[in-house]
């Protein structure tokens, strides 16, 4: 019985890893469609859709939210990518996904798989995206200067400043805020306060 709660403790925790692990992609590809960068936040969004795993019942309101996220990307593309991100993702919050699995001990061993409506699947099918991650020299820099890491530091205390969990961001979250907010004309800590408030 004890080496059963153990073997179930482990799965618990492998399962809450990769929830998080998922939770964080998200949230970049969030954070980049609010920079207006669709494309790349697709490219983010296939490190989910290219796990099976994430379509398993434990990580399946993270998948679901990918999902929606990929079709306000792929509708900003494909209106030119007008800049504006679709209400329903910007609506949508980025908050944990513990509550998802918090549960997923009882269906730890759950082959379950949550199922693409006819919609999501021709979305799948005309999205044209890459398979690999990759960072371009548009998003490393603000007016031709790199972005550096004193810079990306900064960007961390003023996101624990602003009472966000600043684990949560990716140094390259960081830049893409940092270029965002350039963009926008406003400060780092007003964009934090605009898109995380």
């Amino acid at each position: 019985m004890v080496k059963r709660a153990k073997d179930g403790l482990k799965n618990l925790k492998t399962v809450q890893l990769k929830a998080d692990t998922y939770q964080q992609i998200y949230d970049s590809a969030l954070t980049q469609n609010r920079a207006q960068q669709y494309t790349a936040s697709n490219s983010t969004l296939d490190r989910i859709f290219n796990d099976a795993e994430a379509k398993q019942a434990p990580y399946s309101t993270v998948y679901n939210k990918a999902v929606d996220l990929r079709s306000a990307n792929n509708k900003a593309i494909k209106n030119g990518g007008d800049g504006t991100p679709s209400d329903k993702v910007t609506a949508s919050n980025s908050s944990s996904s513990s509550a998802s699995s918090s549960s997923a001990s009882a269906n730890s061993n759950s082959s379950s798989v949550t199922g693409l409506t006819d919609a999501e699947k021709k979305e799948a099918k005309n999205y044209k995206g890459k398979n690999e991650y990759t960072v371009g020299k548009d998003r490393k820099e603000i007016n031709g200067k790199t972005i550096t890491a004193k810079q990306i530091q900064e960007g961390r205390n003023l996101i624990t400043a602003s009472g966000l969990e600043e684990g949560s961001f990716s140094d390259q979250d960081i830049r893409d805020g940092l270029i965002a907010a350039h963009k926008a004309g406003m400060t780092y800590a007003q964009y934090l306060q605009k898109n995380y408030k």
